[in-house]
């Protein structure tokens, strides 16, 4: 649906983004995670041609994919909505109506009722929390088919999250094609919405993963062996001496399983990794190598 090729920017002296070239899968919904700086919100500026590109391609592949129609396919929630500040929530869905063709004023009055806005209260006077249930309120009533969402859930109550989540599978069941990226730092975000996460550092795509597959393969477990016999294998990511034990992390546990029994090192236990602990790991690897 949407294919990156080669696309950079320099944004200062400092940080370049890019080259980036990726593909976002129709009918998924894609987590970007990176730390801090990592350029996750530059990105989404350029996909949305709100900052020029200075190299490579973006390609939309809609019904209709000139510039007014996947701006019309494509829906974006910036992280903070500063260019909406001086506006009442009503003014800005007056604003959202012209704007947006089968934008649902009714579909609007039922997210703001869900989220207990006050209508009539410029967007600047709301909590962040309440400006990002504002935003997604205003956002989810137009006929989109792709949504960008940075750091949708970020300063928002727990009931809220639960809410907003379930807005957004709701909107996934709109149609098959129906496609989410969305930024985030929460593993428990990613965990419960995420098909695929997108791994960003320093400007560039590190690697892209399926959720599922991602958190199957990895594992830690307790070998007795010796640790210069197992620490070669492929799809070892560490290990360490433990006692009479010792405690290894893979990437690949069937892999690592059946190299153990090659080398007669015996499993006593395996413990699944926990999702944040797995991006941590690879963020820090890959970067090594970047």
């Amino acid at each position: 649906m949407i294919s990156l090729k080669d696309i950079h920017k320099k944004v200062d002296r400092s940080f370049e983004l890019g080259p980036i070239s990726c593909h976002i899968e129709p009918g998924s919904i894609v987590a970007l995670v990176g730390n801090n700086g990592a350029g996750k919100s530059t990105l989404f500026q350029l996909m949305m041609g709100l900052v020029k590109k200075e190299g490579g391609e973006i390609e939309y592949h809609f019904d209709d994919s000139s510039q007014k129609g996947w701006k019309q396919a494509i829906a974006y929630v910036p992280q903070t909505p500063l260019m909406y500040q001086g506006f009442t929530v009503a003014q800005l869905a007056d604003f959202f109506e012209m704007s947006y063709p089968g934008w649902n004023r009714n579909e609007f009055h039922r997210l703001t009722s869900l989220f207990d806005l006050p209508l009539k209260k410029q967007v600047e006077k709301l909590s962040g929390g309440m400006q990002k249930k504002a935003m997604l309120s205003l956002t989810l009533a137009r006929k989109s088919k792709v949504l960008f969402l940075d750091e949708p859930l970020a300063g928002v109550d727990f009931e809220g999250q639960e809410q907003m989540r379930d807005e957004m599978v709701r909107y996934m069941e709109r149609a098959d094609d129906q496609t989410i990226l969305f930024a985030t730092h929460s593993a428990d975000e990613i965990r419960t919405l995420a098909d695929y996460i997108m791994l960003m550092k320093d400007g560039q795509i590190l690697s892209q993963y399926e959720k599922d597959g991602l958190i199957a393969s990895w594992s830690r477990m307790w070998v007795a062996a010796d640790s210069s016999a197992v620490k070669n294998i492929k799809g070892m990511v560490s290990v360490t001496r433990q006692g009479s034990l010792v405690e290894c992390v893979t990437s690949d546990v069937l892999t690592v399983e059946q190299e153990l029994k090659v080398v007669g090192a015996s499993v006593t236990s395996v413990q699944p990794l926990e999702l944040r602990e797995i991006l941590r790991i690879i963020l820090k690897e890959e970067t090594k190598s970047v």
